[in-house]
């Protein structure tokens, strides 16, 4: 090997070993992203909500994983709903009126 050869036209890369994450860099990680996450799933829920100002609970749930770019859970997305209906962005509608309706309705607060 000829270890002063030096090429303008070729290019030779060499991959470098690694360093190992250790488990404490790993959870953080894993925090950092749930965290970011949450912030995606309340905002695809916020935009849904903007644009329809009302929606049952099913469309709700199939428009929002068709619209978040990871794998979402039905509880993950539940305890973000409920995060912002405590937050009062979004309000459960009352289905007193409706006694034979077995389906959750939001409706978006402005």
């Amino acid at each position: 090997m000829n270890a002063n050869f030096r090429s303008g036209l070729k290019r030779i890369a060499i991959n470098a070993i690694q360093k190992k994450e250790s488990r404490k860099d790993s959870e953080r990680i894993f925090d950092l992203v749930m965290k970011d996450r949450k912030f995606l799933i309340d905002a695809a829920i916020v935009k849904l909500l903007k644009a329809k100002r009302t929606l049952s609970y099913r469309d709700l749930v199939r428009e929002v994983m068709g619209l978040v770019r990871f794998p979402l859970e039905v509880n993950q997305l539940n305890v973000r709903i409920e995060s912002l209906r405590a937050g009062e962005y979004l309000v459960q509608q009352d289905l007193e009126a409706q006694p034979y309706a077995n389906t959750t309705i939001y409706n978006y607060l402005a």
